[in-house]
């Protein structure tokens, strides 16, 4: 092998470069290094101005299109009493506003109202015990005759009398011996009472005492004396009934306005005074003297008026109120109350002559296009004394956006002019 050739070919394969090719070579890598920086320092400067740039036309826009203000004027408020007189008409079928006249309307109904009562009189009442007391002759064959209200004493005392004449019959012999006979006698106790409710008992003739006939003629119950009382009860007095009706007359005509208020169109009213009700039936069944602890009464009641439109009504006052008052007022609508009264109600008149009271209050009028006007591009921080010089008012409120606002926008759409009455 020629190691020779092949050592000569192995360092012919490596370059070496000359003095001259290392400077240009050198030359151009820094001068491409210097380039990239100066391009990349230029760059940046652009995206930070656009930025910039962006940022304040973002600002503007958004204050362009976000800008609000919101203006609240509370005015001076005056208080106002009004009094005139209006008709009603009856048959009219429309009001007149013009010439203050307003229409009714009748509505009528009919109410049965029934109430229970406690009866408030007392009284005694008091009974005497009766019963049959079989009166025996064992005296002689002669009949004895005893005339009514004989007396009969029982063998504990209480006495009793005979109500009617009779006549006991005589004795009869038989097998020699006298054998009595009987007949049976109502008799009533001499006094009222329960203690008279005697069981089966003899009783003897005091008016024989003293005689052979007390022995020879007696008397003997067999069955219970009945019927004796002594007690208070409750009975119907005549001021129990004159109260009770009284009270139900209340009752069923407050029932009636009841049911006569549902009658009533929403929108409308009962005119005060023209209420008009009657008791047309009383269907009660009680007597003065009745024994009971409570009675009953039932009455019918017809409950009529005449009804008007609340907003015709309130359309009056207004039209009255605005010719009353100056031109340049205007009037807060919450506060405005329209009072009528009637001196004297006929029902059987056309006409109904009211007195009107019209309370409210008034304000001077607001021009919040002619104001906005005046105020617009004015300073903020000014536009409170320039309201009040042209207006005075009791309250001035203001909402901006954006917060640093300082001006009344030139654009109307973006201020809002509010009037505020509470």
């Amino acid at each position: 092998m020629n190691f020779d050739s092949q050592k000569n070919r192995r360092f012919s394969d490596i370059y070496i470069p000359s003095q001259e090719e290392k400077t240009e070579a050198t030359l151009k890598e820094n001068i491409g290094r210097r380039g990239i920086k100066i391009s990349l320092g230029i760059n940046l400067k652009k995206i930070i101005f656009l930025a910039v740039l962006l940022g304040i036309a973002s600002v503007s826009f958004a204050y362009a299109f976000n800008v609000k203000l919101n203006i609240q004027l509370t005015p001076i408020k005056e208080d106002f009493l009004i009094e005139e007189k209006a008709t009603i008409e009856k048959s009219a079928q429309a009001s007149d506003i013009e010439n203050l006249k307003l229409s009714s309307k009748p509505i009528e109904v009919e109410t049965i109202k029934s109430e229970l009562y406690q009866s408030a009189g007392n009284k005694i009442s008091e009974t005497k015990a009766t019963g049959i007391i079989r009166v025996y002759n064992n005296y002689s064959e002669t009949p004895q005759a005893l005339v009514a209200t004989t007396r009969f004493l029982s063998s504990d005392g209480k006495l009793f009398r005979t109500t009617k004449k009779v006549s006991i019959p005589g004795a009869e012999y038989k097998n020699g011996k006298l054998t009595s006979n009987y007949a049976e006698v109502t008799v009533e106790a001499a006094e009222a009472g329960e203690e008279y409710n005697i069981e089966p008992a003899t009783f003897s003739i005091p008016g024989f005492a003293g005689t052979a006939k007390y022995t020879g003629f007696y008397g003997k119950s067999l069955n219970k004396m009945t019927g004796g009382s002594r007690k208070t009860i409750k009975f119907v007095s005549k001021n129990d009934i004159s109260k009770a009706k009284n009270s139900l007359e209340k009752l069923v005509f407050e029932e009636g306005l009841k049911d006569l208020q549902k009658q009533v169109p929403d929108g409308y009213e009962i005119i005060q005074g023209s209420l008009e009700q009657e008791i047309i039936k009383d269907q009660s069944n009680v007597n003065e003297g009745l024994e009971a602890d409570n009675f009953s009464l039932k009455f019918k009641a017809k409950s009529k008026a005449l009804i008007i439109s609340k907003e015709e009504l309130n359309n009056l006052g207004k039209k009255l109120a605005f010719k009353r008052l100056s031109q340049d007022k205007e009037i807060n609508p919450s506060s405005l109350a329209v009072n009528y009264g009637i001196s004297d109600f006929d029902s059987g008149k056309e006409k109904i002559e009211i007195n009107l009271e019209i309370k409210g209050e008034s304000f001077t009028k607001i021009n919040t296009d002619a104001l906005f006007e005046e105020i617009k591009t004015q300073r903020l921080s000014s536009l409170e004394q320039i309201l009040n010089e042209k207006n005075n008012f009791a309250g001035i409120k203001f909402e901006k956006t954006p917060f640093w606002l300082s001006r009344v926008p030139l654009d109307k759409g973006k201020v809002k002019i509010e009037v505020n009455l509470d």
